[in-house]
């Protein structure tokens, strides 16, 4: 076993006393659902968030929820900084789905926009799915922020 990935116990989480894996696996599938509803998507992150500092049994829960919290904001301020610039990205999207929508309209800014996107689903997609075997999957660059934030 990779010492990265650290193994947990079976246990209750403190919020709404659900499985601690259970609730991991919500906290990465929520943000990324909600990424698909026009301007919702740009406060998604603040739920991990808002899990984080509730969270006050489970050090699993804590460890998916800041790294959660991390991607989809990394994710959200990589879009807002995309359509700032209107004179490189002349369509800007509000969600994956005007993203698509606008490909024929602007098709450098609306395929950028979807590879991001799935780039920060694919990565909770294996947050997600260890998460749900009571692991957390440590990505190197974000693991010692979510560390801070989790403590």
């Amino acid at each position: 076993m990779n010492m990265d990935m650290p193994v947990f116990a079976s246990h209750k989480s403190s919020i709404g006393n659900f499985n601690a894996n259970t609730l991991s696996v919500i906290i990465y599938i929520i943000p990324l659902l909600l990424s698909f509803i026009p301007y919702v998507q740009y406060v998604a992150w603040l739920i991990p968030l808002f899990i984080l500092f509730k969270e006050k049994d489970s050090d699993l829960v804590k460890y998916s929820a800041a790294q959660c919290t991390i991607i989809f904001f990394v994710m959200n301020v990589t879009h807002l900084v995309l359509s700032i610039f209107p004179t490189l990205f002349s369509t800007a999207s509000s969600c994956i789905i005007t993203a698509i929508i606008n490909i024929p309209k602007a098709p450098f800014p609306s395929v950028l926009y979807i590879l991001i996107f799935l780039v920060a689903s694919a990565i909770a997609a294996i947050c997600a799915k260890y998460a749900g075997s009571y692991m957390t999957y440590r990505i190197k660059f974000i693991s010692s922020i979510a560390d801070k934030l989790a403590a």
